[in-house]
Order: structure tokens, then C-alpha cells, then sequence
């Protein structure tokens, strides 16, 4: 989120197609956005929201803090600003 540099207004993210999502290393928040049914085939799990960012290393879209056997996100938009005084790894 930021704020309009012509008149101040606050901007606020929309849903935005993953094929234009920045390939650059930026951490977004990535929605997966398809029913996925589990490994025994008896429940179609939610879609799912995580911080994740482009690996040219890998050719794929990668995330932290959770196992995921495979992650495609089909939408994304930029994270928000951090509070005042956080220290961040975040690009």
C-alpha cells in the first residue's frame, strides 16, 4: 500500500493476475485460488494466502514458514506497508 505522490490519497491494493507479478525477488502476498483435493481424495482444501516471491534459481514461486509440496498462485497484490520502527528482510 502507499499513498498517490500527485495528491496524497491512499492506494489500496487489488487482486492482480500472477502473470504480473514482479520476477524480482519482491515478497508479495500470492493467493493459490483453485480447489485442490488432499493426497486420500476426500476434501478439497481452501484456497491459500502466504508472502511468497519469484526464484529464478528454482523457476518457481517459493515461500517461507510453511511445508508446501507445490504452491501456484494464480492472483497477488502488494504487501502492506510495515508499522512504524519494524525491522524487515522485506524488499
Amino acid at each position: 500500500m502507499g499513498h498517490c505522490g500527485l495528491c496524497g490519497v491512499k492506494i489500496t491494493p487489488v487482486w492482480q493476475a500472477i502473470n504480473s507479478a514482479p520476477k524480482d525477488g519482491t515478497r508479495i502476498l500470492a493467493l493459490e485460488n483453485y480447489r485442490r483435493i488432499n493426497e486420500d481424495e476426500t476434501k478439497e482444501e481452501p484456497p491459500e494466502m502466504l508472502v511468497a516471491w519469484w526464484s529464478v534459481k528454482k523457476g518457481s514461486w517459493v515461500c517461507y514458514g510453511v511445508y508446501v509440496l507445490s504452491f501456484e498462485p494464480t492472483h497477488w497484490m502488494p504487501l502492506p506497508e510495515l508499522p512504524d520502527g519494524t525491522i524487515s528482510w522485506l524488499k
